[in-house]
């Protein structure tokens, strides 16, 4: 009877001990997660438009060998190159940087983080596993680029994100959620680019020129008017102004038509005070304005004189000019 008790009271303990064995190895076996998503493509962006540009996109969370119901994972990203969490920025071909922002939702108001930063603003996604210990999830980035940027040249922007700038915390758990904190237990980073191509813009307005009333032109008359031009910083430009309406003008001798009638009054349009360079196209001995862009708007004066000439039939005389800007 001694005998039979010593071999129940064996097989007891050996049944404890592979039941505490089974139980060690499931809580030390990791949850493996691997994060999958694409670039991040803003595409062409004009940075002297005031509207701003939004991309989503979708990363996806795969998990298996979860031992547990549940998974909190906590995905993390980092500022590569510069900047902060709440204003990332691109790299691109001069020192300045093309700002933009990730955010973890669709107006715009949190932006995502990571565990490692301050404020810590990672992004989390609860998992549930099956009967095979998977679990799949899908969470939205949104990408959004605040404009005007007018200083920032025209070029490739990039922030590459490698996997020392992005981070996977997980952990299982049977009914409460763990906070996304730096003590849980990473998974694998994973690495993606954010792209952007600023395009070369100028913007132009004109102000009318007004001559005023004139009764006998025995000398020269002047009135100027002003053409407002903005280009993204780096963009050469040239200004031409044509010829006008009237038939055989030229750039030096433009010519105003009086309403209802076919007189017509001689004027000229110049680029300087002193009324001796004709502003045109180029051609006929007049020359063009040229300029870069600083992103700012320049201010161009328009020098406009009536000279002496018999008077004319009296009315109101009119020309419309073209202002035309090649960039």
């Amino acid at each position: 009877m001694n005998a039979r008790l010593f071999l129940s009271s064996l097989r007891h303990l050996l049944a404890c001990g592979l039941f505490a064995c089974l139980g060690w190895a499931g809580s030390a076996h990791a949850i493996d997660c691997t994060v999958t998503m694409s670039d991040i493509e803003f595409g062409e962006v004009n940075v002297l438009d005031t509207t701003p540009v939004s991309v989503n996109g979708e990363v996806k969370v795969e998990c298996s060998d979860m031992t547990t119901k549940f998974a909190r994972v906590c995905l993390s990203f980092g500022t590569p190159g510069g900047g902060t969490v709440a204003n990332r920025t691109m790299a691109g071909p001069t020192s300045t940087r093309l700002a933009y922002n990730l955010y973890q939702n669709a107006s715009h108001t949190t932006p995502w983080g990571s565990v490692y930063l301050a404020p810590a603003q990672p992004r989390s996604v609860t998992l549930q596993a099956d009967a095979f210990g998977m679990a799949t999830a899908t969470v939205m980035y949104y990408g959004y680029m605040l404009l005007p940027q007018p200083a920032v040249p025209a070029g490739s922007y990039a922030a590459i994100f490698t996997t020392a700038d992005t981070n996977m915390n997980v952990q299982g758990y049977v009914t409460t959620p763990p906070a996304c904190s730096t003590s849980m237990p990473q998974g694998s980073p994973w690495a993606f680019t954010v792209r952007a191509t600023v395009i070369s813009d100028c913007n132009i307005t004109a102000t009318n020129i007004d001559f005023g009333q004139i009764g006998l032109i025995s000398g020269p008359v002047s009135a100027n008017g002003n053409i407002s031009v903005t280009c993204s910083a780096g963009t050469a430009y040239s200004i031409s102004l044509n010829n006008g309406t009237a038939a055989g003008a030229t750039p030096g001798a433009r010519k105003m038509t009086r309403d209802g009638g076919t007189e017509t009054l001689t004027y000229g349009l110049y680029i300087d005070a002193t009324h001796n360079i004709a502003w045109g196209d180029g051609t006929g001995g007049a020359t063009v304005m040229m300029g870069t862009g600083t992103g700012l708007a320049h201010e161009l004066p328009v020098y406009g004189m009536v000279p002496p000439q018999p008077g004319p039939v009296p009315g109101v005389y009119r020309d419309t000019i073209i202002v035309t800007i090649t960039y």
